[in-house]
């Protein structure tokens, strides 16, 4: 949209039992990349060690973002046991904040990942073997895992502004994204590239009585919502 017209005033609720979005189709864009991107703006709920976004893989996970009701956060490539992780009291209860997640496969072992939180890098290890993201043959999700087994650990807060950026690491450009604690318009913000995905959550989001319809303002990816009601589309946002 354009830039002088760009506001945030909603954001989507998650009532951490079995509240999330999917996307409509597969969602294959970070297949075999070696660079990607996470953004996304939380208040966490402190539920249960939850999972905001999810890509999943064929047989796990292809990267996935992790909140831990120590404050802890991690960015997960391939598996569990691979990760780029903060240490513990970062995020805050009935906080807004956000949340940066880079990866570049390419680099060396210990620079493999990086998460910022309100523009600060936080990282404190890296333990991600893996060259490339494995593929997804399966729809995003946000707000809950998915394995074999079915859905887990569901995320309970509040989410907006949740983008994707495939093949693209924007570790240099965290200030331009975080924009002093403002949500801003990613299509017009100076980045390097524009989102692969955009969640605006509230903001273009239609309730057909049964369900949020959650478009993509970057590209076709749109999610809907399951088991939320009409009142998840919230007036509460960063700011």
């Amino acid at each position: 949209g354009d830039a002088d017209t760009f506001s945030n005033t909603k954001s989507i609720s998650f009532d951490g039992t079995d509240d999330y979005i999917e996307t409509t189709s597969t969602f294959n864009l970070l297949d075999g990349q070696s660079k990607a991107t996470f953004s996304f703006w939380l208040k966490f709920a402190f539920n249960q060690n939850s999972f905001p976004i999810w890509v999943r893989s064929a047989s796990d996970r292809s990267m996935a973002a992790v909140v831990y009701t120590t404050g802890m956060l991690r960015l997960q490539v391939a598996n569990s046991s691979y990760y780029a992780s903060t240490g513990t009291g970062i995020l805050q209860s009935d906080t807004w904040h956000h949340v940066l997640m880079c990866v570049d496969l390419s680099l060396a072992y210990s620079q493999r990942g990086k998460i910022f939180v309100d523009g600060q890098d936080e990282t404190t290890g890296n333990n991600i073997n893996v060259s490339t993201i494995p593929s997804s043959p399966h729809p995003l999700y946000i707000g809950t895992a998915y394995l074999g087994s079915g859905k887990t650990n569901e995320y309970g807060g509040l989410m907006d502004e949740v983008a994707i950026w495939s093949g693209t690491d924007l570790r240099s450009e965290v200030f331009a994204v975080y924009n002093s604690g403002i949500p801003g318009d990613l299509n017009n913000s100076g980045l390097s590239r524009v989102p692969d995905l955009w969640y605006r959550m509230g903001e273009n989001a239609t309730w057909n009585g049964r369900e949020w319809n959650i478009t993509d303002a970057a590209s076709s990816n749109n999610g809907i919502s399951f088991n939320m009601g009409e009142s998840a589309k919230t007036t509460d946002v960063p700011s």
